[in-house]
């Protein structure tokens, strides 16, 4: 099987700037995808569809910390602090063609599970969060090319 690579990635960070994010944020980085960041800084990915049940998940790109174009940092910004839609315990790092967002939870009962958040859906947060998978590793890996 060959590996899901990542494309068109940004400039490597530290464990430092993830720190600045979580200090300024209020959340910690679940281990797993603090180990994805310090290895890629957003990108896009060769295989981008993840079929969770009857649902088609289309990943168009993931969210880089300080630098590039959608900054993890700015979309916390936008969904925390702005429009204050976003639950407390999600934590955006990527997004689909439509800007919708991928996150993971921050929660002790569910840390690093993925869920997707649809914003048309934010003042009824029952079907704005939809569960997609329990790691990102089993999401990244999950992924395939074609609709089957």
């Amino acid at each position: 099987m060959v590996e899901n690579q990542f494309v068109e990635t940004e400039p490597s960070i530290t464990d430092a700037d993830l720190d600045q994010v979580e200090q300024s944020y209020g959340f910690l980085f679940p281990r797993a995808i603090r180990l994805h960041y310090l290895k890629y800084n957003g990108g896009s990915l060769q295989k981008y569809l993840y079929k969770a049940d009857d649902t088609v998940f289309v990943v168009h790109e993931f969210l880089p910390v300080k630098y590039g174009k959608h900054r993890l940092e700015d979309s916390l910004h936008n969904l925390k602090d702005n429009d204050k839609v976003l639950p407390r315990y999600l934590v955006p790092f990527a997004m689909d063609p439509g800007g919708d967002y991928y996150c993971f939870s921050t929660r002790d009962v569910d840390k690093g599970t993925i869920w997707f958040y649809i914003g048309d859906y934010h003042d009824e947060p029952q079907k704005a969060v939809q569960y997609v998978a329990k790691s990102l590793s089993e999401f990244i890996h999950g992924m395939t090319e074609e609709e089957e």
